[in-house]
């Protein structure tokens, strides 16, 4: 692992304790909390390293079914497009996505 993940996984994890307290409020039930911009941050960095790097992504034993569960996740979102207010749609696939970072760091831990 290159040292700028170490500094990276470091950095999630002293952020980890504040919880709550790094959290912002962005109107409509949208919370944005400085937890889910680090994991984002910490993810995004490793995919584009390893994009350019033209590494090749090793897929750990879980991530069938972390796969599985996004997509069932994710399908259950479009079978309810009708059902709900896009709001409740929206909040409802930010909580996908945040699921979707925090599983992520399952592959940037083994990297």
């Amino acid at each position: 692992m290159p040292t700028i993940f170490k500094l990276f996984f470091i950095c999630l994890f002293l952020i980890f304790p504040l919880g709550q307290l790094g959290r912002v409020n962005l109107g409509g039930g949208v919370v944005l909390q400085l937890n889910d911009l680090a994991v984002g941050v910490v993810i995004l960095t490793w995919l584009g390293f390893s994009l350019i790097k033209r590494r090749k992504i090793l897929f750990p034993p879980l991530s069938n079914f972390i796969f599985a569960f996004f997509l069932v996740g994710f399908l259950s979102l479009l079978v309810n497009l009708t059902s709900f207010a896009p709001q409740e749609l929206l909040i409802g696939s930010l909580y996908l996505w945040r699921w979707a970072a925090y599983a992520g760091i399952y592959f940037f831990w083994l990297l």
